[in-house]
């Protein structure tokens, strides 16, 4: 019994000795040094999408590299879980995803963060996201450079201030850019009052917010989620969080008209659109009677040459009602009445669209006298109505 426990003090005792050879040991990294220090790490971000559900790595790295387009392209890896390392090899390129952020992945916030040297992607804190936030409806002389700071600094950690008017909300706002804590709810105003005066409401909207709850305001979750939420499920049109925190950016992009030809194709209001369509149809069948009433006479002046041919005269002008009509063989005679309801009846065919030959081919009008409508690239004529 006594050798097996001095056996177990002795391994207890050599294990100790290797951990404090361990612990005294090891190298230290002077960054003066030539070559100890990979100089590319300089242009890396890392980056933690705050979501809980799988995501596919190969597709995340299409759709990144394909939102950013990088011009000297970028190298994404996964650390870890919704960790990644975003490796880029120009400063341009990098700075530009940084200050044109926050980026998101199928709705869900990437939370980014430049790489040091020297630190360990798993080990860095991501709760911190940078925010431009409109701040609406500010009181007169106070849209200042010192109101912007105080007032990112309420919403979180101040970086910079636009006092640039915000296009289509007034003199009275600008913009702030502020690193917020994705942790705690977001604001939806702010009081503010000049002293002694009465208090009134600054107002805030988010640029690129992503997926947040209306009923808690954290964002990454949606309230079927929410643990608040499932604790008062209250109707959604009494949450007090909605879509109207997020700024509409379709609405602040300058539209390029100008440089731009107008489409025959593009669509209009359904009373301009009625409009258009009736003075569609209105030219396409003043033209089909034009083209058909041309056609017509090119006809008949065809068989008065035929009927000229034969020796006879011209039925039209004289009377001669030897004429080769609809279902007659030639030569084969009609008194006058006969003749002029046969040519009434073949005008009549024409106008409404009939041709020589729709017994034998089932045509009802003539292919080279179609007019195409360019709303659905169909055929319309006489009884084919545009839509």
């Amino acid at each position: 019994m006594a050798s097996s426990s001095n056996s177990g003090s002795l391994s207890e005792m050599y294990s100790r000795i290797t951990l404090a050879e361990e612990e005294d040991g090891g190298l230290e990294i002077l960054e003066e040094e030539e070559g100890m220090v990979d100089k590319s790490f300089d242009w890396c971000l890392v980056g933690r999408v705050l979501t809980d559900t799988y995501i596919n790595f190969s597709v995340f790295k299409q759709i990144m590299a394909g939102i950013w387009k990088p011009v000297h392209k970028v190298c994404i890896e996964m650390v870890a879980e919704h960790l990644f390392v975003f490796k880029f090899f120009h400063e341009l390129d990098m700075r530009r995803v940084i200050e044109d952020g926050p980026w998101t992945f199928e709705k869900n916030l990437i939370i980014t963060k430049r790489l040091s040297i020297g630190e360990i992607p798993g080990e860095i804190v991501l709760w911190f996201a940078d925010f431009l936030v409109h701040v609406l409806d500010v009181l007169a002389g106070y849209a200042t450079e010192k109101v912007g700071e105080n007032v990112g600094n309420y919403l979180g950690k101040f970086v910079k201030c636009d006092l640039t008017p915000i296009r289509g909300s007034g003199m009275n706002s600008f913009r702030i850019r502020v690193s917020l804590d994705v942790r705690r709810p977001l604001q939806r105003r702010m009081k503010l009052r000049r002293g002694g005066g009465k208090w009134s409401w600054l107002n805030f909207q988010y640029e690129r917010l992503p997926m947040f709850c209306f009923c808690c305001g954290i964002i990454g979750h949606w309230e079927k989620f929410c643990a608040k939420y499932f604790e008062n499920p209250i109707p959604k049109e009494f949450l007090p969080y909605d879509s109207c925190l997020r700024v509409n950016l379709k609405k602040m992009v300058n539209t390029g008209d100008r440089w731009l030809q107008p489409s025959s194709q593009a669509r209009v209001s359904s009373d301009e659109e009625g409009d258009e369509v009736e003075a569609l149809n209105g030219k396409i069948s003043e033209n089909l009677k034009i083209s058909y009433h041309n056609r017509n006479l090119n006809l008949n002046m065809e068989d008065t040459r035929k009927v000229g041919g034969e020796g006879k005269s011209n039925p039209l002008n004289n009377g001669d009602l030897n004429y080769s009509g609809y279902g007659k063989d030639k030569g084969e005679s009609k008194s006058s009445e006969e003749a002029e309801l046969t040519l009434d009846s073949k005008r009549k065919r024409l106008e409404l669209g009939f041709s020589e030959d729709r017994e034998a081919n089932g045509s009802d009008f003539q292919h080279d006298l179609m007019i195409i409508d360019p709303y659905n690239n169909s055929p319309v004529g006489p009884g084919i109505q545009a839509r």
